[in-house]
């Protein structure tokens, strides 16, 4: 996670920080490729949501906008939906990824 040497980030930052850079990486190691192909998999039917996480922005404009992020305990997937003018993604996560999303507890120092 990023850190700096101002005064710690609450556990909210962090967790903001985290899914802003995990989409910025996700979305430019797809530029080179088919306009998001590896966004776009399928959630298996049979997967069970381990954490859900919920990122809600007010806007310029007073409007709350609510991004959901969930991750899966039997599959490495996560999927996210509420990004204004997206459907939902859904993509597989790094081994270092699915580690920190999905024990959150054991990685809230970082």
């Amino acid at each position: 996670m990023l850190m700096s040497n101002r005064s710690p980030r609450s556990q909210r930052e962090k967790i903001s920080i985290f899914f802003s850079t995990l989409l910025a990486n996700i979305v430019a190691s797809d530029a080179d490729k088919d306009a998001f192909a590896g966004l776009t998999r399928e959630v298996p039917e049979d997967a069970r949501t381990k954490y859900t996480y919920e990122i809600t922005h007010l806007r310029a404009d007073g409007k709350e906008t609510t991004v959901k992020f969930f991750v899966y305990e039997n599959y490495p997937y996560v999927m996210s939906t509420g990004i204004p003018l997206l459907a939902p993604l859904t993509w597989e996560l790094s081994k270092e990824e699915l580690a920190v999303l999905g024990d959150p507890l054991a990685h809230r120092s970082q």
